[in-house]
């Protein structure tokens, strides 16, 4: 009987161990020790002459830290020592013009919890940059975000392979409408791209091991027609990471930004805020739609996780470009950022750090331990229904060490977008925390905040168009398939 017990004992605390470590697994950060990256193509073929890849790394404790950098296409295998941070710089051949596989992916691998961002520069319309995930927060399947490119150049989407014999099925969309299957498998740094010269907007990439995605346009303008273009690119979120409350920042001191609601689930409530309108969509499974907004937060609110992807918007004559970057949601915030600015461009423009924060908590919030009233922040409220929050810019130096944090532990979201440049443009989030909707029920009800009159649109049929909501200053690009 005492042998029964002891089994019984063993059993129910190899439980509460294996339940433990799977709740450990249901949370991750864009912190982490091992990374894989590749990089769409630009709209030519780039060479050293013309582009530079470089990689900000910040680790998050101030102790040095080994990092080694893999890259066999431009056989590269080097090991560095970090401390606050460090800038390596990367052949720029590494971004992959070829359409199909190619051996061009990049691995960083540290002994310590490390940050990185990519960043390339170099000649006029290809500066962008985008925050790299860690192998801990890749997932199986995802939703690609790019735009609409310039013709004759392309949009593309490109996955990097994480380990050998990982089988790939890329559901290709191509202007809003379901177009072909393609299935293919990648070993490890192996990268597979697929371009056409249409917008691959909500093609879907599912696979038997977790991958890296990369998507975006070799050349585009934001909106399609106006101002100048762009190289964009952005690394896309798992949608097991997908949320449901964004704020979405201004792109100060621009007059317009661009929006990107995507979806994975039918019947998804959406309803979005600025100061003067709030509408509301149904959207059906692998929907999407665009929006245009100006000098306000957005407020985006969910019953079911959803991704919101920004776009700089270059139709206001200022310096810099467009660019595309990922918004955080509410539960990715976090309460302390480490990160470095570009170095490239130094003449023109800015770099600008946008903080959303509860009203009652920006006294705690510091940038290398001064407040935000001695760097001279700006202030944007948010409306309702979310007003208890609010945004602040803050102008940064180039090619210098920040630490943005909250004294109280206050979490808070924070992007960096730059016009550092007059034909140059980039933006991304500085860190990101995710929590895995498979562990818990995200649905939620938004009869609570969906008070005031909204005009509603349906998300439902295969069609590609545009309209425009009367009586307001959003207008909706509708991509479904």
């Amino acid at each position: 009987m005492k042998c029964v017990l002891c089994i019984l004992l063993l059993v129910a605390g190899y439980r509460i161990k294996t339940g433990y470590a799977a709740s450990q697994q249901c949370e991750t950060s864009s912190v982490g020790t091992h990374f894989m990256f590749g990089l769409i193509g630009y709209y030519e073929r780039v060479t050293s002459a013309n582009a530079t890849i470089q990689l900000h790394l910040t680790p998050e404790l101030q102790v040095s830290t080994h990092v080694r950098v893999t890259a066999p296409f431009i056989n590269m295998n080097r090991t560095y020592t970090v401390s606050n941070y460090t800038v390596i710089l990367l052949h720029g051949r590494l971004i992959q013009f070829e359409n199909g596989t190619q051996y061009k992916g990049t691995e960083v691998i540290s002994d310590l919890n490390i940050s990185l961002t990519v960043f390339i520069s170099g000649v006029s319309d290809i500066a962008e940059g985008f925050l790299a995930l860690p192998l801990s927060a890749l997932g199986t399947r995802y939703i690609a975000a790019s735009y609409t490119p310039t013709y004759p150049y392309s949009s593309e989407i490109l996955i990097a392979g994480v380990e050998n014999d990982t089988d790939v099925i890329l559901s290709t969309v191509i202007d809003g409408k379901r177009n072909t299957y393609l299935t293919f498998q990648l070993q490890k740094f192996e990268t597979y791209q697929f371009k056409v010269n249409n917008d691959v907007s909500g093609s879907i990439v599912t696979s038997s091991k977790p991958v890296a995605i990369f998507s975006g346009s070799a050349l585009a303008h934001v909106p399609a027609g106006i101002g100048d273009w762009q190289y964009l690119v952005e690394q896309m979120i798992p949608t097991k990471y997908w949320t449901t409350r964004f704020i979405v920042p201004p792109i100060y001191p621009r007059r317009h930004f661009v929006v990107k609601l995507f979806t994975d689930q039918d019947n998804t409530e959406v309803h979005y805020y600025n100061s003067t309108d709030h509408f509301a969509l149904n959207m059906n499974k692998m929907t999407s739609v665009e929006l245009l907004f100006s000098t306000d937060p957005v407020t985006v609110l969910a019953n079911k996780p959803i991704s919101v992807i920004q776009y700089g918007h270059n139709g206001d004559k200022m310096a810099g470009d467009p660019f595309m970057s990922t918004t955080q949601g509410i539960t990715q915030f976090k309460n302390s950022y480490k990160f470095v600015t570009q170095k490239y461009y130094s003449r023109v423009g800015s770099n600008t750090i946008a903080i959303t924060i509860l009203k009652n908590s920006t006294g705690g919030l510091l940038l290398n331990g001064h407040s935000m009233s001695y760097w001279s922040a700006k202030n944007v409220s948010v409306s309702p229904p979310l007003d208890q929050y609010t945004t602040l810019f803050v102008n940064a130096i180039h090619n210098s060490y920040f630490h943005l944090y909250h004294s109280d532990g206050i979490k808070f979201g924070a992007i960096i977008y730059g016009r550092p440049g007059n034909l140059v443009a980039y933006g991304y989030p500085l860190q990101l925390s995710f929590t895995n909707k498979d562990c818990g029920k995200h649905e939620v009800s938004l009869t609570t905040v969906a008070t005031t009159h909204a005009q509603t649109t349906t998300v439902t049929k295969p069609v590609y168009s545009n309209s425009t909501f009367q009586g307001g200053k959003s207008i909706l690009v509708g991509l479904y398939i």
